[in-house]
Order: C-alpha cells, then sequence, then structure tokens
C-alpha cells in the first residue's frame, strides 16, 4: 500500500480499535450488569417469595391468633358457665340434702301416722266389741225397762193389797204419806241384783208411809176397801246395829249396803233393811 494511504489508515485503525475496546467494555460492563440484574431480580424473586411466605404466615398467624382469642373467649364463657354450674351443683346439692333430710323426717312421721293407725285400727276394733257388747246389753236393758214400765204401770208382781195402795196412790185417793215400795228406793248393779232380790224378799214389796200414822191410815182404807193386805214400814224406822263382820278372807265380797246405792232420804231404811247383809261369792 501507498505510504500515504497507510498513514491515513493507521490512526483510523487506531480508532477503531478504540472504539471496539470501548464497545468490549461496554459489552462487558453490559454483561456485568445482567448478571447484576439478574442476581438483583433473584434477590427480588428469593425477596418476593420470601414476602409471600412471610405473609402466608402472618395470615396463618393472624387466623390462629384469632382462634386462641376466640378459644380464649370461650373459655372465659366457659369458666363463667363452670363456675355458675358449680354454683348450681351445690345449691342443688344443698337442696337435695334438705329434701332428703324432710324426707327422713317424712318417713319418720309416715311410720310414726302407721303405728298410730295401727292402735286406732286395734283400738277401733275393741270399741266395735265393746260397743256390740254394749248395744247387745242396751237391747236386754231396753226390753227389760219396758217390761219393769208395764209392770209399774199396772203394777204387776205385787200382792194385791200392795197393787190396792199404789192404784190410790197414783189416782190421788189416798193422802201423801204414800212415798212408794222398797223396790223402788235400791239401786243395784246388774251383777248384784239378783242377791239383793235374794236378800230383801219379799221385804221388796214394803209400802214406804211418812210416819206410823200414815201406815195406821193406809190399813184403815184397806180394810174398807177389802182388798187383801200389805205391809207398810215407816220412813223414820230405827236403823239395824251394824256389828262388824270379819270379811278379810277369801269368798267374801263385803256388806251388801256398801254395794247398793240407797236413794236420798232413803238410807237410813235402807240401813234398817240391808244393813245385817253380807254378800258372798257362793253359799260356801
Amino acid at each position: 500500500a501507498p505510504l500515504g494511504l497507510r498513514r491515513a489508515h493507521t490512526p483510523a485503525q487506531a480508532k477503531l480499535a478504540e472504539v471496539e475496546a470501548d464497545v468490549e467494555k461496554e459489552r462487558l460492563e453490559t454483561a456485568l450488569a445482567d448478571r447484576e440484574t439478574a442476581s438483583l431480580q433473584e434477590k427480588i424473586f428469593e425477596s418476593s417469595s420470601r414476602l409471600k411466605l412471610l405473609e402466608a404466615q402472618q395470615s396463618y398467624q393472624e387466623k390462629e391468633i384469632g382462634r386462641l382469642q376466640e378459644e380464649i373467649r370461650k373459655g372465659r364463657g366457659n369458666l363463667e358457665e363452670g363456675s355458675r354450674i358449680v354454683s348450681q351443683k351445690e345449691e342443688i346439692e344443698n337442696r337435695l340434702l334438705s329434701l332428703r333430710e324432710r324426707t327422713a323426717a317424712t318417713d319418720r312421721e309416715i311410720e310414726g301416722v302407721k303405728e298410730l293407725l295401727v292402735n286406732l285400727r286395734t283400738r277401733k276394733e275393741t270399741l266395735e266389741q265393746e260397743l256390740a257388747i254394749r248395744m247387745e246389753e242396751l237391747g236386754f236393758k231396753r226390753s227389760r225397762l219396758r217390761s219393769l214400765q208395764d209392770l209399774e204401770r199396772n203394777f204387776e208382781g205385787y200382792e194385791e193389797g200392795v197393787r190396792a195402795i199404789l192404784r190410790a196412790r197414783k189416782q190421788g185417793i189416798s193422802r201423801e204419806g204414800i212415798l212408794g215400795v222398797v223396790a223402788d228406793i235400791v239401786e243395784a248393779p246388774p251383777q248384784y241384783e239378783m242377791a239383793v232380790s235374794a236378800a230383801l224378799g219379799e221385804k221388796r214389796q214394803y209400802v214406804i208411809v211418812k210416819s206410823h200414822e200414815e201406815g195406821v191410815e193406809a190399813v184403815s182404807y184397806l180394810k174398807s176397801q177389802a182388798t187383801g193386805r200389805s205391809t207398810f214400814v215407816p220412813l223414820n224406822t230405827s236403823k239395824a246395829e251394824i256389828k262388824p263382820f270379819p270379811y278379810e278372807s277369801g269368798g267374801v265380797i263385803g256388806p251388801l249396803l256398801q254395794l247398793v246405792d240407797i236413794k236420798e232420804p232413803y238410807r237410813r231404811l235402807g240401813g234398817y233393811l240391808l244393813g245385817d247383809v253380807v254378800l258372798v261369792e257362793n253359799l260356801t
């Protein structure tokens, strides 16, 4: 090549080499920048991934915190409910204890009532038996009373003279000195009636008069009417002397006068009629 061309070409080549060096430098810088960019992008990706992971963890933790807070709230509610239930349980146990005590007391009362009921039933049966006996006795006594009333109205069972005096007294013919008969003034318990009747004998039909004078008048009345005979006893008859009787031995019940009821004012006369009579269980 010509010298002038070589001289002109040399600066250009130098410039080209410089430019190529610059390009290569820039290429290297670009490659380096690309590597740095890639590294940064990788870091950004890693950071983004880590951020998403952290966000996910944060969300999970927030949900877990919310769940725990809900459990805490429920736990508090359950604690309050549990406390209320414990309180109710204690109250129910106290009420149950009180009910058991009341039940025990009621059971004791029921047992007492049952025992009382058994006693009452036994007493009722006893009373019913006694009532049946009393009713039978009452029927017998009513029948006997009617018979005695019939006898009293008609003076049956008395001697003719006694009936005449009693009828005259009833009709108001005789004076008020006629007081009645001995059978009217002596009242005896049922178990002693037969003994009293045997002890008095015909004295039961004695006509009681106020005094000896009324007795004489009554005798005169019987004579005038020719209606039989009668025995008269004055109200003021002397009382018989009662002597002590040793009846401590068995079989002796006691003086009959102490076992009967003599109406007032006939007790003096009763002493005259029964003062010397002792009641025994049997003849032996």
